[in-house]
């Protein structure tokens, strides 16, 4: 009898480690395709450091009034200001139970620009319809 309680009370932990999981992992934060698929422009915090295309990047955005940084691992490479700015803060608001960031990949860079845009990364994108 023991050892169906030992057993049993390991199953239970197992699922219960199982549920936490999968709580804790982070589901797409946008529902819509036109989200999804959009590219937002950033200012780069220096100007002269090159981002190479298809880096992996997060958008970030601390708290509700805060500014919205892109992200290289744990280094703040550029923000994201105006319109684009706006959209990414409206789009926070309306799922206030979910992290406030997005795993992006870096898809333009020019030389010398000020500016780099990202956009979801491709992993996360849905595959058009054939028709």
């Amino acid at each position: 009898m023991g050892e169906d309680w030992i057993r049993k009370t390991e199953r239970m932990y197992e699922h219960s480690l199982r549920r936490k999981a999968k709580q804790l992992t982070r589901s797409s934060m946008f529902g819509s395709q036109e989200v999804e698929t959009t590219s937002y422009p950033c200012q780069l915090v220096n100007p002269e450091q090159r981002i190479p295309l298809g880096t992996k990047m997060t958008i970030f955005q601390r708290s509700e009034g805060a500014k919205i940084a892109v992200l290289v691992g744990t280094q703040v490479v550029a923000t994201i200001e105006g319109e684009p700015a706006h959209d990414l803060r409206r789009a926070f608001s309306q799922h206030p139970a979910k992290p406030r960031v997005l795993d992006v990949e870096c898809v333009s860079s020019s030389e010398g620009a000020p500016w780099v845009e990202v956009s979801p990364s491709v992993r996360n994108r849905r595959k058009a319809k054939k028709q």
